[in-house]
């Protein structure tokens, strides 16, 4: 069955008392098989630090989503070098992926950042059989700074699953003068070796057609 993916709008909850945990929600991705909902949201893995993860959760269907978030997805930890820091604004869609040979239900788009700032931004993305993960991280990045390291950078990706492994692919563009949407047709379809050791960029750099910018 094909899950349609919602965008909900933004939704940070952040507790300063003392007695409470420190946490900050924000930025869900939600997938729905109709009898559940699956949510991914980016929030801080330890209390009162401000570095972002990326959060699953599963609720019954219909029902809302409140608390906290307490299964960790995708740590920066399990980045490369490119999100070795912050990981967050996840987009999930499902389709039919293969990644250096392997076959994946589900994709997941992130920004990340090595730095502890709103800076040097990446899209990377991350292959899945379960929504609950094991998530298997690409080293790489799918679209990578091309600005200096003080720029915003390249982040907050959306997508939607076309067809199969076609993906239209949404991002920030964030440059030291200008801010900009920009838009690509991406197919994650690879066998063993074809981009190269370490990541997907050489691979999505032959099949990624910009169609906005």
């Amino acid at each position: 069955m094909r899950w349609p993916a919602f965008a909900f709008p933004l939704l940070i909850l952040l507790t300063a008392c003392a007695k409470e945990p420190r946490r900050y929600v924000y930025a869900p991705s939600v997938l729905t098989d109709y009898q559940n909902n699956y949510t991914w949201t980016c929030s801080n893995l330890k209390d009162g630090v401000i570095q972002d993860s990326i959060f699953f959760t599963k609720t019954p269907a219909g029902e809302m989503l409140t608390g906290l978030p307490t299964t960790l997805a995708i740590a920066p930890s399990e980045a490369g070098q490119w999100g070795s820091f912050h990981v967050c604004d996840p987009s999930v869609v499902q389709g039919s992926f293969v990644y250096f040979g392997d076959a994946f239900r589900y994709a997941m788009f992130v920004t990340g950042t090595p730095l502890n700032a709103s800076a040097d931004n990446s899209v990377g993305v991350a292959f899945s059989n379960e929504p609950a993960g094991p998530w298997t991280v690409a080293p790489a990045p799918v679209i990578a700074n091309p600005f200096s390291l003080n720029a915003w950078g390249e982040g907050q990706p959306s997508v939607v699953c076309v067809d199969g492994s076609r993906v239209l692919l949404a991002w920030s563009d964030g440059g030291p003068t200008l801010s900009r949407t920009k838009a690509a047709w991406v197919t994650l379809a690879s066998q063993s070796g074809e981009s190269g050791p370490g990541g997907v960029s050489a691979l999505l750099g032959s099949s990624a057609t910009t169609v906005c910018a």
